[in-house]
């Protein structure tokens, strides 16, 4: 008996992220709203278009909050409503025929489907990256830095700062490849799960603030009855605080619905008391990092570009096959120590640093 496995490309015809919401939170025969595409011309030209006109209409607003910068990672959802495929840096659901046509002009040669495949299963970006991989990463993200800057440029014109949303369309914005201080951005925001992604926050240079979205989401899987919520605000504040002071982010914040959380009121005095201690630091550090003694570097292929990333499969969730290299980073996300991220080419062309203690 022979097995095959075909490879195809097909349309998003509901949008991961409104089918989260839209599964978690009961929304019955609410319509499926399909993502959209910027890089078709008439598309992009509806989505500036619209932005324009939203800028005219709320001259009261003073920080644009972009949830959507354009494309989603890999998220894909089973019938029984789970999370069948996910990797938070992957780029399965940025592929369009356009996009893979121009990418061969500018290339010089066609990408596969293996390239986004990899023997019947979607490609994981924790995997050695080979070219192909890096140079799509490359063409996507010219594309999407300079709509980026488009749009913070409109809103920066309007008197209003611009925030970026690391998390859901955030793929091919890149916070860590070199360029990304030149996009006009003033912020940036991201959901934070432990120390790790405290610091993929909280690194990001180029920025004038970053804030924190810490956990739970006001949800119903949540908030329900019989569940204590601040349980798990305890926790995620925990394993958030000891990166916090290392690497300071300026705010902080929840999200979801407020009629949920007031009906906890036992949550209510956690989110209390988690405010005053993240004020208390501020005011005790003056936002400033505690100094490392000791200067660690973490060598993998990805260097830079993947600081505080390379071992994340689902936004702070173990993974089996990363989890040990994930527990380094946690650990070291709140360790009197430097942190900084080296490729191999990195070493192959400048040696190891003078200054680097421990690889």
């Amino acid at each position: 008996m022979h097995e095959y496995t075909v490879s195809f490309l097909a349309y998003i015809i509901w949008d991961p992220v409104e089918m989260y919401n839209h599964l978690t939170n009961g929304w019955g025969d609410k319509e499926h709203e399909i993502p959209f595409d910027i890089y078709h011309p008439a598309t992009r030209k509806f989505v500036f278009d619209t932005f324009e006109q939203w800028l005219k209409d709320n001259p009261q607003v003073d920080v644009v909050r972009f949830t959507t910068f354009f494309y989603q990672f890999t998220l894909l959802f089973d019938q029984k409503q789970r999370e069948k495929v996910v990797d938070w840096f992957g780029c399965a659901c940025t592929v369009s025929p356009a996009a893979l046509d121009d990418f061969e002009k500018e290339y010089g040669y066609r990408l596969r489907p293996e390239d986004f495949v990899d023997g019947g299963a979607y490609n994981s970006a924790w995997r050695v990256p080979r070219k192909p991989q890096r140079d799509w990463i490359d063409f996507l993200s010219h594309f999407v830095r300079a709509n980026v800057k488009k749009l913070a440029s409109l809103s920066h014109e309007a008197g209003k700062e611009a925030m970026m949303f690391l998390g859901d369309q955030w793929i091919g914005t890149e916070p860590y490849k070199d360029g990304f201080e030149d996009l006009g951005l003033d912020a940036v925001v991201g959901s934070i799960g432990d120390g790790t992604t405290t610091r993929m926050i909280a690194d990001i240079p180029g920025v004038k603030y970053t804030e924190g979205r810490f956990l739970p989401y006001f949800f119903p899987d949540t908030f329900y009855e019989g569940n204590d919520p601040s349980i798990e605000a305890w926790d995620n504040w925990r394993k958030a605080r000891r990166a916090i002071l290392r690497s300071p982010i300026a705010r902080m914040g929840y999200g979801g619905y407020l009629s949920l959380a007031a009906k906890f009121p036992k949550f209510v005095d956690a989110v209390e008391h988690i405010s005053d201690e993240f004020r208390d630091i501020h005011d005790r550090t003056d936002g400033e990092a505690a100094r490392g003694v000791l200067n660690v570097a973490i060598l993998n292929c990805w260097g830079k570009m993947r600081s505080w990333m390379a071992y994340t499969v689902a936004h702070a969730l173990p993974n089996k096959q990363t989890y040990s290299y994930y527990g380094i980073l946690e650990s070291l996300s709140g360790m009197r120590v430097n942190v900084r991220f080296i490729s191999f080419d990195d070493v192959l062309e400048h040696g190891v640093a003078d200054d680097i203690d421990v690889i």
